[in-house]
Protein backbone atom coordinates (compact mmCIF):
# COMPACT_ATOMS: atom_id res chain seq x y z
CA UNK A 1 0.00 0.00 0.00
CA UNK A 2 2.70 2.61 0.99
CA UNK A 3 4.14 1.90 -2.95
CA UNK A 4 1.36 2.37 -3.94
CA UNK A 5 0.65 5.69 -2.29
CA UNK A 6 4.29 6.93 -3.43
CA UNK A 7 3.73 6.35 -6.65
CA UNK A 8 0.34 7.88 -6.94
CA UNK A 9 1.96 11.22 -4.88
CA UNK A 10 5.08 11.21 -7.69
CA UNK A 11 2.61 10.98 -10.44
CA UNK A 12 0.60 13.36 -9.01
CA UNK A 13 3.70 15.77 -8.24
CA UNK A 14 4.53 15.38 -12.43
CA UNK A 15 1.49 16.20 -13.04
CA UNK A 16 1.43 19.35 -11.40
CA UNK A 17 4.94 20.41 -12.88
CA UNK A 18 3.77 19.03 -16.83
CA UNK A 19 0.93 21.52 -16.37
CA UNK A 20 2.85 24.44 -14.99
CA UNK A 21 5.91 24.13 -17.37
CA UNK A 22 2.89 24.14 -19.95
CA UNK A 23 1.70 27.35 -18.69
CA UNK A 24 5.04 28.82 -17.85
CA UNK A 25 5.50 27.96 -21.80
CA UNK A 26 1.90 29.64 -23.08
CA UNK A 27 2.45 33.01 -21.14
CA UNK A 28 6.55 33.49 -22.95
CA UNK A 29 4.87 33.20 -26.26
CA UNK A 30 2.00 36.12 -25.72
CA UNK A 31 2.98 38.96 -28.03
CA UNK A 32 4.01 42.66 -26.86
CA UNK A 33 1.27 44.78 -28.39
CA UNK A 34 1.49 48.72 -29.52
CA UNK A 35 -1.94 50.27 -29.39
CA UNK A 36 -2.45 53.95 -30.47
CA UNK A 37 -4.89 56.77 -29.44
CA UNK A 38 -7.23 57.96 -31.09
CA UNK A 39 -6.95 55.03 -33.76
CA UNK A 40 -7.54 57.60 -36.83
CA UNK A 41 -6.67 56.54 -40.30
CA UNK A 42 -5.09 59.70 -41.15
CA UNK A 43 -3.59 62.36 -38.77
CA UNK A 44 -2.85 66.16 -39.72
CA UNK A 45 0.23 68.18 -39.11
CA UNK A 46 0.33 69.49 -35.02
CA UNK A 47 -1.78 66.94 -33.90
CA UNK A 48 -0.18 64.30 -31.56
CA UNK A 49 -1.37 60.47 -31.26
CA UNK A 50 -0.26 58.65 -27.93
CA UNK A 51 1.54 54.82 -28.26
CA UNK A 52 0.93 52.94 -25.45
CA UNK A 53 2.74 49.24 -25.37
CA UNK A 54 1.70 46.35 -23.42
CA UNK A 55 4.34 43.58 -22.75
CA UNK A 56 1.31 40.88 -21.46
CA UNK A 57 3.44 39.46 -19.37
CA UNK A 58 4.48 40.09 -15.74
CA UNK A 59 3.72 44.20 -14.37
CA UNK A 60 4.24 46.91 -16.19
CA UNK A 61 6.81 48.52 -13.30
CA UNK A 62 8.98 45.01 -14.35
CA UNK A 63 9.38 46.19 -17.87
CA UNK A 64 11.62 49.41 -19.77
CA UNK A 65 9.71 50.76 -22.69
CA UNK A 66 11.45 51.85 -26.08
CA UNK A 67 9.18 53.49 -29.36
CA UNK A 68 10.93 52.73 -32.40
CA UNK A 69 10.28 54.56 -35.71
CA UNK A 70 10.85 52.41 -38.37
CA UNK A 71 14.20 52.92 -39.92
CA UNK A 72 15.25 56.19 -38.40
CA UNK A 73 15.31 56.77 -34.51
CA UNK A 74 14.46 54.83 -31.30
CA UNK A 75 13.52 56.58 -28.57
CA UNK A 76 15.31 55.48 -25.21
CA UNK A 77 14.31 52.80 -22.64
CA UNK A 78 12.16 54.32 -19.57
CA UNK A 79 10.03 53.31 -17.51
CA UNK A 80 6.92 54.84 -19.33
CA UNK A 81 4.74 52.21 -21.30
CA UNK A 82 3.10 55.50 -22.90
CA UNK A 83 4.47 57.86 -25.03
CA UNK A 84 2.79 60.97 -27.23
CA UNK A 85 4.47 61.84 -30.37
CA UNK A 86 3.57 64.63 -32.93
CA UNK A 87 3.78 61.98 -36.51
CA UNK A 88 5.68 64.29 -39.11
CA UNK A 89 5.01 62.31 -41.79
CA UNK A 90 3.69 58.64 -42.48
CA UNK A 91 6.28 55.94 -40.50
CA UNK A 92 5.55 52.29 -39.03
CA UNK A 93 6.03 52.39 -35.17
CA UNK A 94 7.37 49.87 -32.66
CA UNK A 95 8.00 49.30 -29.22
CA UNK A 96 10.14 46.95 -27.48
CA UNK A 97 10.07 46.48 -24.09
CA UNK A 98 13.49 44.72 -21.58
CA UNK A 99 12.40 43.00 -18.59
CA UNK A 100 14.19 44.23 -15.91
CA UNK A 101 14.70 41.00 -14.01
CA UNK A 102 15.52 38.46 -16.51
CA UNK A 103 16.71 40.70 -19.47
CA UNK A 104 14.39 39.33 -21.56
CA UNK A 105 13.38 41.81 -24.71
CA UNK A 106 10.47 41.19 -26.67
CA UNK A 107 8.90 43.54 -29.21
CA UNK A 108 5.11 44.31 -30.67
CA UNK A 109 3.09 44.44 -34.04
CA UNK A 110 3.85 47.42 -36.57
CA UNK A 111 1.36 50.24 -36.49
CA UNK A 112 1.32 52.36 -39.23
CA UNK A 113 0.68 56.13 -39.10
CA UNK A 114 -0.25 58.36 -42.03
CA UNK A 115 0.05 62.45 -41.81
CA UNK A 116 -1.17 64.77 -44.13
CA UNK A 117 -0.36 68.38 -44.50
CA UNK A 118 -4.04 69.24 -46.09
CA UNK A 119 -6.49 69.56 -43.29
CA UNK A 120 -9.80 68.99 -44.24
CA UNK A 121 -12.21 72.17 -45.00
CA UNK A 122 -15.77 72.74 -44.79
CA UNK A 123 -17.94 74.38 -47.28
CA UNK A 124 -21.10 75.78 -46.59
CA UNK A 125 -23.87 75.51 -49.56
Amino acid sequence: MGKTLCRALGLLILTFFSVLTILLWIGQIQNALLTIEPNWSTYYLGESVSFRCDMNEGEDNDWEYQINRKSQDHFPYNSHKSYTLEPLYKTEFQCCGRRRIFNKTKCSNTVFVTVSVNKPRATLR
